[in-house]
Order: structure tokens, then sequence, then C-alpha cells
């Protein structure tokens, strides 16, 4: 389990030691649903992030009057949210990184 998540997990007063199990090789291990939780979490966020790079997009390609010359500022905003933040994000947690946005796995 990422360091930054049991970092996150003792700050929020929770005691790891109810979540830890020995392995068969005698270590000390994160239960899975801790682990699961954890990246659910995780994965909502993204999920709050991209809907805000799918806002921009439709800004984009629809901008309010006044506003058309920014459109390649905000389809840039979008593809940032949606692509280096989820991947900084996923990094930072040590996630298996997704596709990229909107390719099927």
């Amino acid at each position: 389990m990422n360091e930054k998540i049991k970092q996150l997990a003792e700050q929020a007063g929770l005691r790891l030691n109810s979540y830890l199990y020995k392995t068969d090789a005698g270590e000390l291990e994160v239960s899975n649903d801790f682990k699961n939780f954890a990246e659910l979490i995780i994965r909502e966020c993204i999920g709050v992030v991209r809907a805000d790079g799918d806002h921009w997009e439709k800004l984009s390609q629809n901008p309010s009057r006044g506003q058309e010359h920014f459109r390649d500022h905000m389809l840039y905003a979008a593809y940032r949210l949606k692509e280096d933040a989820v991947w900084s994000i996923e990094e930072h947690f040590g996630l298996e990184t997704s596709p990229p946005y909107g390719d099927k796995e």
C-alpha cells in the first residue's frame, strides 16, 4: 500500500493495526478491504476531476458570448484535467494508471 495512504489513514485517526494481517511469508500487510476503500475514494475524486474536464470541454465547444477567443484555452484546460491531473493523482497514490481518457481497456 502506498505510504501516503497509510499516512492519511493515521492522520484520520484510523488504527491501521485493526486492518493488518500476517502473510504466509510472515510480513504484515494491510487488508484488501482497506485498500479497496482507499482506492474507491481516490477513484471518486478522479471522477470529479474528469467531470470538470468534461465541463471545460463542453464550454470550449460552445463558449459564452464574448468568450469565443478563449476556446483553445478551455479545450487545453479540459485536456490537462482529464489527462495530466488524473495521471498525477494516480501516481501520487501509487495506483495503476488508467488508460487515456475515453479509451477502453
